[in-house]
């Protein structure tokens, strides 16, 4: 006898399942890079390889994964002079300033560090080892006959559960991500890894929306003052969802205005490899609802001509509110439409970012 749907409370967390894909697909990207000799697009390259050697600090689904990539990484560094000549290279280049400079400083002087060593038997053992598992069974040999699958994903748990840290978890984007999940599981090309990237985005934007809600000018400096102006402009918009893209989606290639796609110009072009997708942005003057934001979805779904029919519509809302901004489940919701003379219905997810915000105290 069934017991119903199951509640959303119940259902597993969205950013967990949305954190190991990503660091999957950047894993999968940084494996074949480290067994190469030199890299083609060295800068883009090393700050994918930079992001999964800080794996333990960007990514928090566990305290063990810097012991498991980390021997791995500064072994290939080790072997191949190529790939520490490009490190090198970076390190005395002042303009080069990513997120990950702090780290590369860091790598570069454990590949000293090792180069001074006789390590060759922790070469051999580029996987790593399982000090936190180590200590519960207490027997090496025992320890040998677990498949080193297995022992990965304990000494993440075990990890986890000695450190006891835990990332904040956003119950109300957890919810917002189930429910989108939930109106597009009939979606033809929500499926497989496509669906898996594409939740990945939509995460990255519902957290975007409620940061953008959230943060003072104090915290988000100059490019979050358009958010306060009445004579903000999509530009806006698009340079401070680009930046925050970038920093959050390592080894994506996202681009504003890319030409050629459906003979005119997508706002934003987010390359994740085998599978693409658009967002488009607009301004809106006057409150934004799944009315209003009719009047731009078949420029939205024009962009899938090819690929998945999925895609994403987000605008800046100005209106001169007395009271607070509406909330956050309000701003994000699905949308559907086939264009004339097609049969093949394109989805869109769109999302309002409110401008015109107040501070609390100048709210009435």
């Amino acid at each position: 006898m069934g017991i119903g749907q199951a509640p959303c409370w119940l259902k597993p967390r969205m950013d967990r399942e949305v954190e190991w894909w990503s660091l999957l697909r950047l894993l999968r990207s940084v494996n074949d890079d480290i067994d190469r000799e030199s890299w083609r697009n060295a800068g883009k390259v090393m700050e994918q390889v930079l992001a999964i050697y800080n794996a333990e600090h960007t990514v928090g689904i566990g305290g063990a994964l810097h012991s498991l990539f980390a021997p791995r990484i500064e072994a290939a560094f080790v072997r191949r002079k190529g790939l520490a000549a490009h490190l090198h290279d970076f390190l005395e280049d002042e303009e080069w300033t990513p997120a990950e400079r702090p780290v590369a400083r860091l790598l570069g002087e454990q590949i000293a560090k090792r180069a001074e060593e006789s390590f060759s038997a922790r070469l051999a053992d580029e996987d790593g080892t399982f000090p936190a598992l180590s200590a519960v069974l207490a027997n090496r040999e025992l320890l040998s006959q677990v498949p080193a699958d297995v022992a990965r994903k304990l000494e993440s748990v075990l990890a986890d559960k000695i450190s006891g840290t835990q990332k904040k978890i956003r119950r109300d984007v957890q919810l917002i991500c189930h429910a989108v999940a939930e109106e597009l599981k009939d979606a033809l090309d929500y499926r497989g890894e496509t669906r898996l990237v594409f939740d990945e985005l939509i995460h990255q934007v519902v957290v975007f929306c409620e940061d953008r809600q959230n943060a003072d000018l104090s915290q988000l400096g100059e490019r979050g003052k358009y958010l306060r102006q009445a004579d903000a402009v999509e530009n806006d918009l698009q340079r401070d969802l680009r930046e925050w893209l970038r920093g959050n989606l390592p080894g994506v290639d996202v681009l504003p205005e890319v030409p050629g796609i459906a003979t005119g110009r997508s706002d934003l072009y987010l390359n994740f490899g085998d599978v693409k997708f658009v967002i488009e942005l607009k301004r809106h003057h006057g409150v934004v609802n799944d009315v209003a934001a009719r009047d731009y979805r078949a420029q939205a779904v024009g962009y899938q001509v090819t690929g998945p029919k999925l895609g994403m519509l987000g605008i800046l809302e100005l209106v001169d509110r007395p009271g607070p901004p509406p909330r956050l489940e309000e701003c994000i919701w699905t949308d559907s439409y086939i264009p004339e003379g097609s049969d093949l219905v394109r989805h869109l997810v769109v999302f309002r970012v409110p401008g015109m915000l107040k501070t609390p105290s100048k709210m009435k």
